[in-house]
């Protein structure tokens, strides 16, 4: 699940937290060597293969030197065929391009997970800058038909020469941040959307409908289907209908209010339309953006597809005279990105368990 404004929040934090020994200048190499590029090319089987290329130059006028090093794993980084030495001197506006290949784990049993990190420092330092362009290519397994989820929204997926899904990201003038997909080893492709009327909160104690769509786009039926939603009940109480909404008791630590719905069968081609309505109840003192969390699929227990996000303004008491400012989804990471990943990968592991409680509770009654 997608906390935008939140997670960005923790994202600094965690990035600061992780450089807390230094102050905030040197978090930073301000050098004239830059990052021109960035290619990489991930071949996923049982673990993952990967071979990147970068593209670095001095944009200075002086010579200057400077230490290599990839970030995620420590690996040998290559000058064609020779091993890089650190450090690395440039001629003025010399450009070099480097190269790297290692294998990474898989995290998951059904629902699989990869993280590539593209950053390489410089003096054990970020850049400053931004690189110019970026491009990852991804071959998932055979057998894999699509993706559920990644934190970058301008993916591409498609079929490559071998029948495999081939997952493709580029981006321009951007910081080299993580790159994380989920996917699931079962033969399901479930469609999920959301959408919620009005989208726009100007009342206090404003009921929003939500509309979830389900399609099946596979070519076998589909059993044993739960949909999940969830909200911040200090944000949000339950109208309708009642039987499908609820909080979970005995967990007040981080008490949700969920939506759920169980769907016996889907068919090829098949889809169902669902409705249900929350109110918010939360602050309507400030004008903001405000973010209602992916709709998420499960079946037998396992994920399989999640939904968009879907964004909505609190005005109360005011016009919106001008739009509120987006929120950043792209900053220079830190490197503890990886430990978010982990807790979120722990939370739905969590939340499955709340809901299959509550379908065994419920299916005894």
């Amino acid at each position: 699940m997608t906390f935008k404004i939140a997670k960005t929040m923790f994202l600094v934090f965690i990035y600061l937290a992780s450089f807390r020994t230094a102050d905030a200048e040197s978090m930073f190499y301000d050098g004239d060597i830059i990052i021109d590029s960035i290619i990489a090319y991930v071949r996923i089987e049982a673990e993952a293969d990967i071979f990147m290329e970068y593209t670095l130059t001095n944009r200075g006028e002086e010579e200057e030197s400077v230490d290599l090093a990839f970030f995620q794993t420590p690996v040998t980084l290559w000058f064609g065929d020779d091993e890089v030495v650190n450090p690395v001197t440039f001629a003025p506006y010399e450009e070099k391009t480097l190269t790297l290949s290692f294998t990474a784990d898989i995290r998951g049993e059904n629902t699989k997970a990869f993280t590539l990190n593209p950053t390489l420092t410089l003096d054990d330092k970020l850049s400053s800058e931004r690189v110019e362009s970026i491009r990852v290519d991804m071959i998932l397994p055979q057998g894999v038909k699509n993706i559920i989820s990644s934190n970058k929204n301008n993916y591409r997926t498609s079929m490559n020469e071998s029948g495999r899904l081939l997952y493709s990201w580029d981006s321009k003038d951007t910081y080299p941040t993580n790159i994380d997909i989920l996917w699931s080893t079962l033969d399901v492709v479930l469609s999920v959307s959301k959408a919620a009327s009005p989208q726009r909160i100007t009342e206090q104690d404003q009921a929003i409908t939500v509309e979830v769509i389900i399609e099946n786009m596979g070519d076998r039926e589909v059993s044993n289907i739960v949909l999940v939603d969830d909200f911040l009940p200090t944000d949000f109480e339950a109208v309708e209908p009642l039987q499908e909404l609820f909080i979970p008791e005995g967990d007040e630590s981080d008490p949700r209010l969920f939506w759920m719905k169980e769907i016996e069968q889907l068919q090829p081609g098949e889809s169902k339309v669902f409705h249900y309505t929350v109110r918010y109840i939360g602050d309507v003192s400030t004008i903001v953006v405000i973010s209602l969390e992916p709709c998420t699929v499960m079946v037998d227990g396992n994920l399989i597809s999640v939904s968009n996000e879907v964004r909505m303004r609190k005005m109360v008491g005011a016009s919106l005279a001008e739009e509120a400012p987006e929120v950043i989804e792209e900053l220079p990471e830190g490197p503890s990105i990886l430990f978010v990943i982990l807790v979120a990968v722990g939370v739905m592991a969590g939340m499955i368990m709340i809901v299959a409680g509550f379908v065994i509770a419920k299916r005894r009654r």
